[in-house]
């Protein structure tokens, strides 16, 4: 069994030398996760237990400092052109998983005027997004 994301982020969350060295600890761990997960059928619950745990970890955490550029392309991708859709898309999986506060399905779909169901479907476009980013193009799976 390989190294899980709970314990990554466990380990890198107790380490006192500095940011500077837990990123450099963080990019050896993440390249060994990398393989271990390439392996794995499921690239996408794997990524979507690292932003359930967003919420809770340091705002200088290696793990989340990376989510935070992942995130930011995600950003600069769904407002490249003047497409509302993607637009929404991007704001539902941040305020969804990201938020300081914790919004229900319900919630942000009130917040932008759609069904809980195309909330669900934004979150499920956001993943797949973000597995293209992380894994390349291989990190979509087509079943």
């Amino acid at each position: 069994m390989g190294i899980e994301t709970r314990n990554l982020v466990a380990f890198l969350g107790t380490r006192k030398d500095g940011v500077r060295e837990n990123m450099v600890m963080f990019h050896e761990l993440f390249d060994e996760i990398l393989s271990e997960v390439n392996t794995l059928p499921d690239k996408r619950q794997w990524l979507k237990n690292l932003f359930k745990s967003y919420r809770f970890m340091k705002t200088d955490h290696p793990v989340r400092l990376w989510l935070d550029s992942i995130i930011s392309l995600h950003q600069e991708y769904c407002t490249r052109g003047d497409y509302e859709h993607l637009i929404r898309q991007h704001n539902s999986f941040v305020m969804f998983y990201m938020t300081e506060k914790k919004y229900s399905l319900n919630q942000v779909a009130r917040m932008n005027n759609v069904v809980p169901r195309t909330i669900c479907r934004n979150i499920v476009l956001g993943i797949n997004r973000l597995l293209v980013f992380t894994f390349g193009i291989g990190g979509i799976p087509f079943v």
